[in-house]
């Protein structure tokens, strides 16, 4: 079973040139969600850590994910 390694949200974020708020909205989390694992007080289970591998690798798929499930609600 895959299971990544805990991203550098923090470097994601900032190879994305998105605010804490910014890469939240954007990604569907929480700000207090990305503030916490920026700072470790919360670690991503494997879920979370498989969708920031892709976020980090090819966000482009999870914005048109996002957007494409946006609009069935």
């Amino acid at each position: 079973m895959y299971n990544p390694p805990i991203p550098n949200i923090k470097a994601i974020r900032h190879k994305l040139e998105l605010s804490q708020a910014a890469f939240a909205r954007q990604f569907g989390f929480s700000v207090r969600t990305v503030q916490q694992r920026e700072e470790g007080w919360a670690v991503p289970d494997r879920p979370a850590r498989i969708l920031l591998r892709v976020i980090e690798t090819a966000p482009q798929a999870v914005e048109r994910t996002l957007a494409a499930g946006a609009g069935g609600n």
